[in-house]
């Protein structure tokens, strides 16, 4: 989020004496109140201000941005079985971080229904910072349904929707140290001209890879990759060493069974995985990228980071 200088200075005056009018400051600084004015405006379009109160906006350390839905999961055996669970990327791993401690904020759309209001109580329940979901009037809350695992329906939010919705709130984006992408949003937020900003944030997602890894990932600081096995290790290697040398600072890729290969600038390490330990590399991918963000925003190492993230993946407690 980048500050004008005169829009630094008024910051920094506020920030000392919140009373402080607009008089004085056209005064202090020999403008116009008017131009004054002007400068708050943008401030609070930045999202630096909250309100004509000079309710600051504090940076937060992590915020999520990614969908929220009801899932419904349908056994189909001899006694059909039928469940239902408040799930997605961004419910799942917001709720991970604040249990681990980090302050979070969540950005995700939400339909204005019934179902919308007890998703939103129970987050709140759970102390995420739920002032930026956004609810999305004439939509229901999105919808999916799994038989044997298998996704056969999805009620969505229109994409357009969703998007314009998510890119009104970049402001939100730019103003934290950690910022979690799920992979909906990963092409968008890859637009974006955080990733081109010294002072951005941590910009981290996941990717199950079973097909070509997009190119836009290359913009991601923070990589997380589930393989299905690490039988062609030399191809996997060279895509690992690749994404270093396109920019990313740090790119993982695991199967959640045997090991967990890391490549940065420094080079590659391998990390094997404790048996008791085991997780689900495509659908518990998120929930590892959740504990790797905390063990590193801790000023964990890698490895204690990794150790951290595998047991949040696994659901075991760290």
């Amino acid at each position: 989020m980048k500050l004008t200088s005169r829009e630094q200075e008024i910051v920094d005056i506020l920030s000392q004496d919140p009373l402080a009018s607009q008089e004085d400051l056209a005064t202090r600084f020999g403008i116009s109140r008017s131009s004054v004015a002007v400068h708050i405006s943008n401030l609070m379009k930045k999202g630096v201000i909250l309100g004509k109160g000079y309710v600051f906006n504090k940076k937060v350390s992590a915020v999520v941005v990614g969908e929220t839905l009801l899932r419904i999961n349908i056994v189909n055996n001899h006694d059909c079985h039928i469940d239902t669970e408040y799930s997605g990327f961004a419910m799942e791993v917001s709720q991970s971080l604040v249990k681990l401690g980090m302050v979070t904020k969540l950005l995700t759309v939400l339909g204005a229904d019934e179902l919308g209001d007890q998703i939103l109580s129970k987050l709140k329940n759970q102390e995420v910072d739920v002032n930026n979901v956004i609810r999305a009037e004439h939509y229901r809350t999105p919808r999916k349904v799994y038989i044997d695992n298998v996704l056969c329906y999805s009620e969505n939010i229109a994409d357009e929707k969703v998007n314009s919705d998510i890119e009104s709130r970049e402001w939100l984006m730019q103003n934290c140290d950690w910022l979690l992408i799920d992979g909906q949003f990963q092409k968008i937020v890859a637009n974006k001209s955080i990733f081109r900003d010294e002072n951005s944030p941590v910009i981290c997602t996941c990717n199950y890879w079973d097909a070509d890894l997009p190119e836009y990932l290359q913009h991601y600081h923070l990589l997380v990759l589930g393989v299905a096995d690490f039988r062609q290790l030399d191809h996997l290697q060279q895509a690992g060493t690749e994404m270093i040398q396109r920019g990313v600072q740090n790119c993982l890729m695991t199967d959640g069974n045997s090991m967990i290969m890391w490549f940065s600038k420094d080079g590659s390490q391998d990390f094997t995985l404790p048996p008791n330990q085991s997780f689900h590399c495509k659908n518990d991918l998120n929930m590892f990228l959740a504990g790797l963000v905390y063990g590193l925003s801790a000023g964990y190492p890698m490895r204690q980071a990794i150790r951290i993230a595998t047991a949040t993946a696994s659901r075991n407690e760290i």
